[in-house]
């Protein structure tokens, strides 16, 4: 049963990858014709070991609402990707990203609310938040002091990239889903656009989202260093 599920994977993935380079397409269709026989014949002897409906209405289907919330954003992200592809290149991207959003943000809300319903977050004492505060500030001035004259240079990778992401982010809104400049996801060129549409189409605007994932990651950091 197990290799039959990890033979399934596997044409999966070459499936999707004959997809995504655009060869073989019939070749990748009947893959994926055959990795759903082969995932369904396992869920079929693994729902034949138990005898109870219940229990395989549970293997087969979400018994909670986040398990619902999960799937329904795996299932918006699956044609999301799919019309993605199928759009045109000059189309407005725009409202499938903000689908796609949609999904990631609630994929994520079923995370955050459990941690904060068992209150994870609680139990830090006085010292710890004042520290933790004064530690953020610092973090924070380190990156952002003089943001739009140090460096001063802006040119190479950062310039070109920043051009990219206002490109990006103009009307109709380019595709967020594919690779740019030298292969690299234009997701992140789509971040720094949207970044400098709100703090401005500058040096200091085009670096400011560096400032704050920054700080973010020294409160990661200390909250990851606290739990260990």
């Amino acid at each position: 049963m197990l290799g039959l599920t990890a033979l399934s994977f596997v044409l999966f993935l070459i499936a999707a990858y004959l997809l995504s380079s655009q060869r073989y397409v019939w070749d990748a269709f009947l893959l994926l014709f055959l990795s759903g026989i082969g995932l369904a014949t396992s869920f079929a002897r693994v729902s034949s070991l138990r005898k109870s409906p219940v229990v395989r209405r549970g293997r087969l289907f979400p018994r909670t609402t986040a398990g619902w919330v999960r799937s329904g954003a795996l299932g918006i992200a699956v044609v999301v990707t799919f019309a993605a592809r199928t759009r045109s290149r000059t189309g407005d991207f725009s409202g499938l990203f903000l689908w796609w959003l949609f999904a990631v943000l609630s994929f994520t809300l079923t995370l955050v609310l459990p941690l904060i319903r068992r209150k994870r977050l609680a139990g830090f004492t006085s010292k710890e938040v004042y520290g933790l505060l004064v530690l953020l500030l610092i973090a924070l001035l380190a990156r952002a002091v003089a943001l739009g004259r140090i460096p001063a240079n802006l040119g190479g990778d950062e310039g070109t990239q920043m051009l990219a992401g206002l490109q990006l982010v103009q009307r109709p809104m380019g595709n967020p889903f594919a690779t740019g400049w030298y292969s690299v996801p234009t997701m992140s060129f789509l971040a720094y656009g949207v970044s400098m549409r709100i703090f401005g189409a500058t040096m200091a605007g085009a670096r400011a989202l560096s400032v704050i994932i920054g700080t973010l990651t020294v409160l990661t950091t200390f909250l990851l260093g606290r739990a260990l």
